[in-house]
């Protein structure tokens, strides 16, 4: 196999892996494991603890006897007393009584086999009074005293407990291996039916591959919710990104073609002077006047443009600002002295606003520029500042040409201008009003418009405070 399969066979392992199926199988199986462990482990030692329990109190019973025995019966009748009492109920008990000044002994029947001289059957565990003894099993020794010189020695056998122990290793082992054959299956079945939809989403994202594609959406299943609200969130995301690729679409075969104009006309007036512009000296005069007006012209527009991508990149810097002041400092520096036309300020005293003060400021002197070119000589800008509950209304007025009815809901799209004849003699581009609109709504505020033909506009634009 060469380096391109084995790096393949590798690749589809590591997403079989990272799928979403083999996590849920993969974690199913651990907790499952852990659960039945802990399950197991409680049930073990806590039947163990009950079941020895009992063996401790049928031992201090039979101790108790045996203490009578000794105390009653001469020494050459313990052994039958002894049988007597441990059989047929307490045949798990071996039993040694003996008399250490006398020597003399007692057994239970079977001592001998469990009990002998050779040590190397007994093989002790570290908890005390615990031991293995070989092909016996578990013990539990027990000592006790009567009398002066009596001792009792019993080794209870402990076989119901390791029985019982085995008896649910095994059973644990059958049902863990059962509940993994069924719960592996049915925690596949489940998902796989579940994942499906996602499956489908990601088959449909995959497929998107054109803009054309991005209005299709994806499929958006019933259930479950998570992949309803997934589906759904991705359509959006899609259909958004549909728009903007199409309004930059739009704006850049706008800008092309309003490039274009004043580039033409520029290589128009070039050619021009290059034929005629020595033999006739005021061809060059109004050439060159007109190129000037033309490169200032598409100065404006590529500033305009660069302002526009900039704002849907700008990182806010909200302030408070005093907006009495800034409206009174925007105007003294950007007001033109311009056709005797007349500034009037209506501006309330220490009306505060949060928001950016760039973007402000640009606001304001879009808006005024605006005005100023449309208004005829010996004609009225109009700037009023108001504050109106938690709203602050920034109002500017002229009383210039106005713009018909039909244009109203158009003049804020990108590039459109009501006169183009007009928005060619002053320098417009069709842009400020667009770039106006989209700061007033990065500050959190609404702007509209209301006009007449000739007797002039107004915007208004209201922030919340």
């Amino acid at each position: 196999m060469n380096k391109f399969s084995l790096n393949s066979v590798d690749t589809l392992r590591n997403k079989k892996s990272n799928s979403l199926m083999y996590q849920y199988t993969f974690w199913y199986v651990i907790n499952l494991l852990l659960v039945v462990l802990l399950i197991g482990i409680t049930l073990i030692v806590a039947v163990s603890l009950f079941l020895f329990q009992d063996m401790k109190n049928d031992l201090t019973a039979v101790q108790t006897d045996l203490v009578q025995i000794a105390n009653k019966q001469p020494s050459n009748q313990w052994e039958k007393q002894i049988d007597y009492l441990l059989y047929p109920e307490f045949t798990k008990f071996n039993v040694e009584m003996k008399n250490t000044k006398t020597g003399e002994i007692a057994h239970s029947q079977g001592w001998e086999k469990i009990i002998t001289a050779d040590n190397s059957k007994f093989h002790y565990l570290t908890i005390k009074n615990f031991l293995i003894i070989k092909d016996e099993g578990l013990f539990y020794k027990h000592q006790a005293s009567f009398g002066q010189n009596g001792k009792i020695i019993i080794f209870a056998k402990l076989s119901v407990i390791t029985d019982f122990i085995k008896l649910m290793i095994n059973i644990l082992i059958v049902t863990t291996l059962l509940a993994l054959i069924f719960g592996i299956s049915f925690i596949l079945f489940i998902t796989k039916r579940n994942i499906r939809p996602l499956l489908s989403i990601t088959t449909a994202v995959n497929e998107i591959k054109s803009i054309s594609n991005l209005s299709g959406g994806v499929p958006v299943p019933e259930k479950p919710q998570e992949l309803t609200d997934l589906g759904t969130s991705i359509n959006r995301l899609l259909f958004q990104l549909h728009l903007q690729i199409e309004r930059e679409k739009g704006f850049v075969s706008d800008a092309s073609h309003e490039l274009r104009t004043p580039l033409a006309a520029l290589r128009g007036h070039i050619n021009l002077i290059k034929r005629r512009g020595k033999a006739h000296p005021e061809i060059l005069e109004q050439s060159l006047t007109a190129i000037d007006q033309e490169s200032e012209r598409m100065q404006n527009l590529i500033h305009q443009l660069l302002a526009m991508a900039r704002s849907e990149h700008y990182e806010l810097e909200l302030v408070d600002v005093n907006m009495s002041e800034l409206v009174s400092d925007v105007l003294r520096t950007y007001w033109k002295e311009d056709r005797n036309i007349t500034l009037e300020l209506n501006i309330d005293k220490d009306i505060h606003l949060n928001g950016d003060v760039g973007q402000l400021s640009q606001i304001l002197i879009i808006l005024v520029e605006n005005a100023q070119k449309y208004t005829e000589s010996d004609g009225k800008v109009i700037v009023e500042l108001t504050k109106n509950n938690k709203e602050v209304h920034l109002t500017v007025k002229d009383t210039g040409i106005g713009i018909p009815k039909e244009h109203l809901d158009k003049i804020f799209h990108r590039f459109y201008r009501v006169h183009k004849d007009r928005s060619r003699q002053t320098g417009g581009s069709g842009l400020g009003l667009s770039i106006a609109k989209q700061l007033v709504a990065f500050n959190g505020g609404d702007i509209s418009v209301k006009s007449e033909v000739g007797k002039g506009s107004e915007f208004k634009v209201i922030f919340k405070k």
